[in-house]
Parts: structure tokens; sequence; C-alpha cells
């Protein structure tokens, strides 16, 4: 529905989380054959920690996309990209410390989106309250420019 109204960010988030869950589930069916494919856990570990690189990468490509959007959306791929960034040094490091860290702020993440979610729907059209988005605030100079 995205990309059908013109918003090609929205629609490649969703398209692309969308596809990091079931990848990521995939990833631990049994007959999917992926996890047997690993004699041990620390090749297996170093394994997620490369695929969980690949997705901290591409968050930061998002975040840097959203640096002209609202504050909300700005916190929202900033804080999942520590996110992914802590489950990747997890991995890479065998850290349950910085694996729970990584969990903390994919809760945070997770609460972020939720408000947004809320901010989106409820809006002075369909209701008597609304939250922020917290909009830039646009210099004067860059508004001629533009």
């Amino acid at each position: 529905m995205e990309f059908i109204v013109g918003n090609t960010f929205g629609a490649t988030a969703f398209t692309s989380y969308g596809a990091f869950w079931m990848s990521f589930g995939y990833i631990f069916v049994p007959s999917s054959g992926i996890l047997a494919a690993y004699k041990d856990a620390p090749e297996l570990e170093h394994a997620l920690g490369f695929y969980l690189l690949g997705w901290t990468v591409f968050t930061f490509m998002m975040f840097l996309a959203t640096l002209k959007s609202n504050r909300a959306m700005q916190a929202l791929f900033g804080s999942l990209t520590i996110t992914f960034l802590l489950l990747t040094i997890s991995k890479f490091a065998n850290s349950t410390i910085v694996n729970q860290a990584g969990g903390v702020f994919g809760v945070a993440t997770a609460l972020v989106a939720w408000y947004i979610a809320a901010a989106q729907l409820i809006t002075p059209e369909s209701s008597y309250l609304s939250l922020p988005l917290f909009p830039m605030v646009v210099a004067e100079e860059e508004k001629s420019v533009a």
C-alpha cells in the first residue's frame, strides 16, 4: 500500500523488515537445514553476526534517509540501528550481556514504533486528541533554497 500512495521509504521499510523477520525465522526452522549446516555454536554465531551486520548497515542507511524527516522517525531508525549493532556485536563477541542490551534497545525501538503508529492514527481528523511526531524546524534559508 505504501508504494501505491508514493511512499517509497515506507514501502522499502515495510518490505525489507518483513523480509528480515521471515528470513531470520527460517534460519531456525529445522527443515531448512541451515542450523544443521554448522558444526559448532561459534561458527553459527559468527554467521549470524555477518547476517546481522548486513542488516545493521541497511538500517543505518535507512536512518540517514530520515535526517530530513520528523524526530520520531529519526528516533525509530536510530534506536533500530543501535539494536542491530548491539546484536551484531553480541554474536561476534559471544556476549550475553551485549545481547541483552540489544534486546532492551529492541523493546525501546518497538515502543517508539508503537508511538508513531498511534500518532498517525490518532489525528485531529479522527480524534479529539493528537500526538506530535516532532517535525523538523527548517531554517528560512533552507526554505528559500528548496
